[in-house]
């Protein structure tokens, strides 16, 4: 049996749903300025601070990824800034690869919770990767490339549900 690893990155917003955000967002910065330039210090201060509060929502909305890796030896799921998950093989009892929606399933995009697939790590795409683990939980990742990422479980001994 040859070992394999797959990795594979996913963003969770597309860089061009922001850029298309960008002249809401600059009509919002003016009037919120021009309604400041007629108020008090503190409406201004106010104003300041939402417009900080949506930069900032911005630039978090693009840092967030998901990067998926298997190897011989673990699964491990990083949402990056959030939290990083691995799961060693020997407590994989079982993995699926299935097509969903993630709206009717997760409820969206991020990390999310399912009746049917569990633990959810999920972007844009319709493919999940889920695992079961020795002590019945299920935790669930999207996916793109199937056909690999079968291989590679494969591959390296994974109990891999057709």
């Amino acid at each position: 049996m040859s070992s394999s690893i797959f990795t594979e990155k996913s963003k969770l917003i597309n860089i061009g749903i922001v850029v298309s955000l960008l002249p809401v967002c600059a009509l919002m910065g003016f009037l919120l300025w021009q309604f400041a330039s007629e108020t008090s210090t503190a409406a201004k201060v106010f104003d300041i601070v939402i417009l900080i509060i949506v930069l900032s929502s911005i630039v978090l909305l693009l840092s967030i990824n998901l990067i998926l890796n298997v190897n011989q030896d673990f699964i491990e799921i990083k949402y990056f800034p959030f939290k990083t998950t691995t799961i060693n093989r020997s407590d994989i009892v079982l993995c699926e690869i299935n097509k969903i929606n993630s709206l009717s399933e997760f409820g969206g995009y991020g990390m999310k919770k399912s009746k049917v697939y569990g633990k959810g790590y999920t972007t844009k795409g319709d493919l999940i990767l889920t695992i079961k683990k020795s002590n019945e939980e299920l935790i669930s990742v999207s996916v793109f490339d199937k056909e690999h990422l079968a291989n590679v479980l494969l591959n390296n001994g994974y109990n891999l549900k057709s």
